[in-house]
């Protein structure tokens, strides 16, 4: 097997994760806006999960980074650079005292999260099926013209 199929593998492994992190963000803040969960016990469900993210997606950079991939790496650095924003000016954590008048920034924060997220995991499964048609079809299959109707 291939290097690059395991890299393309992991790559979409890590983004499905990270949709999977925000989703369940999204949806613990929406219980606390329902006043289904308690706030301290949301500050302490989700903090840890920010930091998480902030790990995965410097890891994901750092294999575009390794791998050479540079539309990828200046797509994903937008996000990078949010994070290392929220990171630095003490946005990454949930206060329990402040969670309601910052609710809708943290929703917003999350649903764009999610949807860049699963923008970009189908840009990756796109780069990964263009590399598996390029490296394994047979020569008379790339050459091959389909009819435009």
């Amino acid at each position: 097997m291939d290097i690059f199929i395991l890299y393309w593998i992991l790559v979409m492994v890590i983004t499905a994760g990270l949709v999977s992190a925000s989703v369940f963000c999204i949806v613990a803040l929406t219980d606390l806006e329902a006043d289904l969960v308690n706030p301290i016990d949301l500050a302490r469900r989700l903090n840890p999960l920010f930091s998480t993210d902030v790990s995965f997606h410097s890891a994901l950079c750092l294999l575009f980074l390794v791998n050479f991939e540079i539309t990828l790496l200046l797509l994903n650095s937008v996000l990078f650079g949010f994070h290392m924003y929220w990171l630095f000016t003490g946005q990454n954590k949930i206060f329990a005292a402040d969670i309601f008048k910052l609710l809708p920034v943290y929703k917003k924060r999350y649903a764009i999260k999610i949807a860049f997220y699963i923008v970009t995991f189908f840009l990756y499964l796109y780069w990964f099926i263009s590399y598996l048609v390029n490296s394994y079809a047979s020569p008379a299959l790339k050459t091959m013209k389909i009819p435009v109707y």
